[in-house]
């Protein structure tokens, strides 16, 4: 079942808070994030079928629509057919409404034994000022991830795409700096988790004197938050004819262990030379990013 929940959209990245003291004691949990490029959009200069991208879809979905406890989905036009298609009753679905025209959505799925409620003090599931004002602009999604059977709190998960483009390094800080201010309202022993699409990119590319990722994380130090990138020792986590990047990342708090080390599907797991066919092949029946899988141990 599909959970529409009222707001608007800018970026995407993924945040998961998980409590200390409670049921989960103990417990890993795998979280994965998958941006599916422009999902759902119709274009007349389209290749490939919908039918024919849905079954390669869930060809590269199949371990982790199983595996995965969390699965963070972004630029998801068609929420719908994400969910008939690709998800196929595996996971509960959650999103938000956004009435500009092919909106690209954040959607998190998760396994039936989790509910996901609205964080404390909120009356829905978005970051709003992640949008920076903006109508196509796409906001944090996130909540609280509760055991269906204990009712014990597990994680609050924020979900996020975050700004495009080598150019809005300071547009990525401010996003990142609202969903901090967010995180600071809610209870303080609960530990963070953050995944998702955060569009870094290495200084070389920008003006800072540091790579993004890092400046990310002097947002979340800067709020006290006492989080850790997860090493990802795969070398990109997108591809398309014009590079590679790492853009897809794993934040958590301090005393969330790493069970199981990030994980990447496809192409994105094969290092060395790539043919300028497999990657078009790829982009054209895929995506542009490859699924991205972190298993975690909690406090």
């Amino acid at each position: 079942m599909l959970t529409w929940a009222k707001g608007q959209v800018y970026s995407v990245v993924i945040v998961v808070l998980v409590t200390t003291g409670l049921s989960a004691l103990g417990q890993n949990l795998r979280i994965s994030t998958f941006n599916i490029k422009w999902y759902g959009l119709k274009s007349s200069t389209d290749t490939v079928s919908d039918y024919q991208r849905d079954k390669q879809l869930r060809e590269t979905l199949r371990d982790e629509l199983y595996d995965s406890d969390v699965i963070v989905f972004e630029e998801i036009v068609d929420v719908p057919r994400l969910e008939r298609y690709i998800i196929q009753g595996k996971m509960q679905c959650l999103t938000y409404y956004n009435s500009a025209a092919n909106h690209q959505h954040v959607v998190l799925c998760h396994k039936s034994k989790y509910r996901f409620e609205k964080a404390n003090g909120d009356k829905n599931f978005i970051i709003e000022e992640v949008t920076e004002g903006t109508k196509k602009g796409r906001p944090a999604l996130y909540g609280l991830l509760r055991d269906s059977y204990s009712g014990e709190a597990v994680a609050y998960v924020v979900g996020v795409h975050l700004k495009a483009f080598p150019e809005e390094t300071a547009l990525r800080l401010k996003q990142t700096e609202a969903i901090a201010k967010r995180l600071r309202q809610l209870t303080p022993n609960i530990p963070v988790i953050i995944t998702g699409d955060f569009n870094t990119y290495n200084r070389d590319k920008t003006s800072y004197n540091k790579d993004d990722n890092y400046l990310i994380g002097d947002v979340l130090d800067k709020y006290r938050l006492n989080m850790y990138e997860v090493r990802n020792y795969n070398p990109y986590t997108f591809l398309s004819s014009s590079g590679q990047n790492k853009f897809d990342r794993f934040f958590v708090s301090d005393g969330v262990g790493v069970e199981e080390q990030v994980s990447v599907s496809d192409l994105c797991a094969e290092p060395g030379s790539l043919s300028t066919s497999d990657i078009k092949w790829y982009n054209d029946n895929v995506s542009d990013h490859c699924l991205v899988s972190v298993t975690l141990s909690l406090p």
